[in-house]
């Protein structure tokens, strides 16, 4: 439910977006949302006109200047979106049936050498997630203070996550997904192996009871 599917007057639901200029950011997790939330709902690629745009920004210009007419927003794009004259949020991306992690990545190199200090990571993580989920106002002003955005910006945007730390069978399966549509669209050149990608031992240390692919 991140993206939020802005639109212009006259679409109404996803079958008239067929003939339409959809807007995708190159390289992000917003291109991907657009492509699987367009083969979800049965478009064909070549039924629509895919905008290249460079990123969020240029997008809600795109909009405003009638470049474009529907795109996936995010962050403090959807209010800006909402502000375009004939504008208007048609939904979310969970039709798209999308799930997107964050992974905590090092090299193999620095991972043998260092492996209580990666622990220690993961718990630390683990703590600023609990107190996330307990105290999420006082969590956006810290965020804020640090970022420099607006505390109601950044409480919208936490609440929009779910932080925790694990592993689930779900990872690899997106990840694959994932590497795949990156790989197609060329921002990464070299294919990953989810099968040596994923090392569970640092959290099944750290956090056994969040490590979901060896219960």
């Amino acid at each position: 439910g991140f993206h939020k599917l802005a639109v212009r007057r006259g679409i109404t639901r996803p079958a008239d977006l067929a003939g339409k200029r959809i807007g995708s950011v190159r390289a992000t997790a917003q291109s991907y949302v657009t492509t699987e939330y367009l083969a979800h709902h049965g478009i064909a690629p070549d039924a629509v006109t895919i905008v290249s745009l460079q990123d969020l920004f240029d997008e809600v210009a795109a909009l405003r200047a009638g470049r474009i007419d529907a795109g996936f927003v995010w962050a403090n794009g959807v209010a800006q979106a909402k502000l375009v004259p004939g504008v208007h949020i048609l939904e979310n991306d969970t039709s798209a049936g999308v799930h997107f992690f964050g992974y905590l990545v090092t090299s193999e190199r620095y991972a043998r050498g260092h492996r209580a200090d990666i622990v220690r990571v993961l718990r630390a993580f683990a703590d600023a997630g609990n107190f996330m989920e307990a105290h999420p106002l006082e969590a956006a002003q810290i965020a804020a203070r640090h970022s420099g955005v607006d505390v109601t910006t950044m409480d919208a945007l936490l609440s929009s996550q779910h932080y925790t730390v694990d592993l689930q069978p779900d990872n690899p399966r997106s990840f694959v997904a994932m590497a795949a549509f990156a790989t197609r669209n060329d921002p990464i050149r070299t294919w990953p192996d989810p099968a040596s990608s994923f090392d569970d031992s640092y959290l099944r240390e750290a956090l056994p009871a969040r490590d979901g692919l060896h219960r």
